[in-house]
């Protein structure tokens, strides 16, 4: 007497992302994340252009006035 084998299930191909920008694309998670870290790489790309002040610089005799366009 002999035994069959089980039959095996049929096989489906699986799609595997080529690459990260394919991942990005159907991604909208990934879409948000990009876009964030966009922002802040530019942000610290053009601090000196957004704050050309220096931060550390106080002016303690005019701290109570209002603002002004005069720094």
């Amino acid at each position: 007497m002999s035994t069959l084998a089980p039959p095996s299930p049929p096989t489906t191909p699986t799609t595997q992302p080529d690459s990260i920008l394919f991942v990005i694309l159907i991604n909208s998670v990934a879409w948000i994340s990009v876009a964030l870290l966009l922002i802040i790489v530019l942000a610290a790309v053009f601090a000196p252009w957004l704050a050309p002040h220096d931060q550390l610089q106080q002016n303690i005799a005019y701290r109570l006035d209002p603002p002004s366009a005069d720094f």
